[in-house]
C-alpha cells in the first residue's frame, strides 16, 4: 500500500469523496461551467490524445509512473479524464476546493471509465497542501488553477515538499504580456466603432469595459485579491525565479496547451493571436456573437499586425504549458 493510500485511510469520506480541507465553493455555479465553455460531451479521442502527449512530455523529463500523481483544482475534470484515459498512470489523487466540482469529476470518471480503481477524489484547498504526505508524488498537474491561488511562492514551496526527487509539476496558465496587450487594444475599440458610425448598446459598452478592467485587474500587483476568484497573470521570468528559490527548474512551452505539446517545435499559425483573442471573448467573457462580429469586422486589420510575427516565433505569449522538475 502506498504512502498516499495510507494517508487517505485517515481522512473522512462524504459520498465517496475524501475530505482533507473545509470546502470552498466556486464563486460561480459549478454546474454552469461546462455550458459556458461549450463542453457538452466528452470527446474520448481528444482527451486520450491530450493525456498521451502531456505524459509523453513528462516521460522525457523522467516521470516515474510507479508513484502517485496529484491533480490540484480539477474543476469539471477535463485534465482528470485526460490523465486517467491515457492509461499511463497508476494512482492519482484528484482534488478541488469545491465539493460540487469533485462530484462532477467523479461522476464523469465513473461513467467514462467504469471500474477505474487508481483514481481518488478529494476536497482540498491549495493552502492545505502541507497536510499531504511529503515526497509522496512524482507528478503534480494543474490546468488553469495557479491563477486562483493567492500566495504563489508558498504554493511552490509546498509542492516541492510533496514531490519525490526528480518529480515534476506541469501546468497551463495565462501569460502577462498577451493579456495586457488584449486589454490595451480593446480599450480603443469603442472609439474605432464610433468613427465608423456604429452605435453600441449599453450592454455592449459594459461588456467591453468589463473586459478592459479585468485585464488591468489581473495584471496589477498593488491590490488585495484575496477574495477574488481570478488573481494573477504570469511572467515566465518571475515564475522561474520563484521555482528556483524552491529547488525547482522551470521550462516554458509558450502558446501551447497540453494537447498541443507535440507541436511545440513547430511555428504557430499566423492567425494564432487573433484566434486566441476571439475565443477568449466568446468563452471566457461570454460576449454575444453580435459584439464579436463587430470586433471582427472593424478590428481585424489591427489584429493582422501580429500575423507576420508568428513565422519567426515572435507571437506574444498569451498562454503556455510550464514544466518544473525538482532538482
Amino acid at each position: 500500500m502506498s504512502i498516499l493510500s495510507n494517508f487517505l485511510q485517515t481522512c473522512r469520506q462524504e459520498d465517496g469523496i475524501f475530505v482533507i480541507s473545509e470546502p470552498r465553493f466556486f464563486q460561480h455555479p459549478e454546474g454552469a461551467y461546462d455550458p459556458q465553455y461549450a463542453i457538452d460531451q466528452i470527446d474520448l479521442e481528444s482527451y486520450r490524445h491530450e493525456g498521451r502527449v502531456l505524459l509523453d512530455l513528462c516521460n522525457e523529463y523522467g516521470y516515474d509512473s510507479r508513484m502517485p500523481a496529484l491533480e490540484i483544482g480539477c474543476g469539471t475534470g477535463r485534465l482528470s479524464l485526460s490523465l486517467a484515459i491515457s492509461g499511463q498512470l497508476g494512482e492519482i489523487l484528484i482534488t478541488d476546493p469545491s465539493p460540487a466540482f469533485c462530484r462532477i469529476t467523479a461522476s464523469k470518471l465513473s461513467h467514462t471509465l467504469p471500474g477505474l480503481t487508481g483514481a481518488k477524489t478529494a476536497v482540498l484547498i491549495a493552502t492545505d497542501l502541507e497536510k499531504l504526505p511529503k515526497a509522496a508524488f512524482s507528478l503534480i498537474a494543474l490546468r488553469s488553477t495557479l491563477h486562483h491561488i493567492l500566495d504563489i511562492p508558498r504554493f511552490f514551496h509546498d509542492c516541492a515538499e510533496l514531490l519525490s526527487p526528480g518529480g515534476l509539476i506541469v501546468f497551463e496558465e495565462p501569460c502577462y504580456e498577451g493579456y495586457v496587450m488584449m486589454g490595451a487594444m480593446t480599450q480603443f475599440m469603442p472609439d474605432i466603432l464610433k468613427a465608423h458610425g456604429v452605435a453600441l448598446s449599453a450592454k455592449h459598452v459594459g461588456d467591453i469595459q468589463t473586459f478592459v478592467d479585468a485585464m488591468k485587474f489581473y495584471a496589477r500587483r498593488d491590490l488585495d485579491k484575496s477574495e477574488c476568484e481570478d488573481k494573477h497573470l504570469f511572467r515566465p521570468d518571475e515564475l522561474m525565479r520563484i521555482c528556483d528559490d524552491h529547488g525547482l527548474r522551470l521550462e516554458l512551452f509558450p502558446n501551447r496547451t497540453f494537447g498541443e505539446l507535440h507541436m511545440r517545435n513547430e511555428p504557430l499559425a499566423g492567425c494564432y493571436f487573433e484566434r486566441f483573442y476571439f475565443d477568449y471573448l466568446k468563452y471566457s467573457m461570454a460576449w454575444d456573437q453580435e459584439l464579436i462580429n463587430l470586433f471582427d469586422r472593424y478590428g481585424r486589420k489591427y489584429l493582422e499586425y501580429f500575423a507576420p510575427l508568428a513565422a519567426g516565433g515572435a507571437t506574444p505569449y498569451t498562454y503556455g504549458t510550464f514544466l518544473c522538475k525538482k532538482k
